[in-house]
């Protein structure tokens, strides 16, 4: 069920479009897990003369993932994630957590804990 979530995701430092991956305040719509290159976290510099100025902090290298604070609790992004390198990831959208997964997590763990409940007392 859930490889039916998730979707590959291409970010290049080459091209404009592409290599800002989350801005400051933007809306976080998936949980992104880097498979190969690196993605750098930071900030804007604020009283930079170039619009796209950014001070990184750290990097996310392969076989991590990101953005599933913003995700889960439903707030908007505090840094910056740019593509470092050229990044092949996956993500996996809110949507799909939130009206896939969770629903069958929720009700096979509720399941499981009544009848564990149940044998116990029974």
């Amino acid at each position: 069920m859930m490889c039916f979530a998730i979707s590959p995701r291409y970010y290049s430092p080459n091209n404009k479009d592409e290599y800002v991956i989350y801005d400051e305040g933007d809306e976080v719509l998936e949980i992104i897990f880097v498979l190969k290159g690196e993605v750098g976290v930071g900030f804007k510099l604020a009283n930079s003369l170039v619009d796209k100025r950014f001070e990184l902090t750290s990097i996310v290298g392969p076989s991590n993932y990101f953005a599933d604070y913003y995700v889960l609790a439903n707030v908007k992004s505090e840094f910056v994630y740019i593509a470092s390198s050229e990044v092949h990831a996956l993500g996996l959208s809110k949507r799909a957590l939130t009206n896939k997964i969770f629903p069958f997590f929720r009700k096979s763990f509720y399941e499981e804990f009544a009848a564990r409940a149940k044998a116990r007392y029974v």
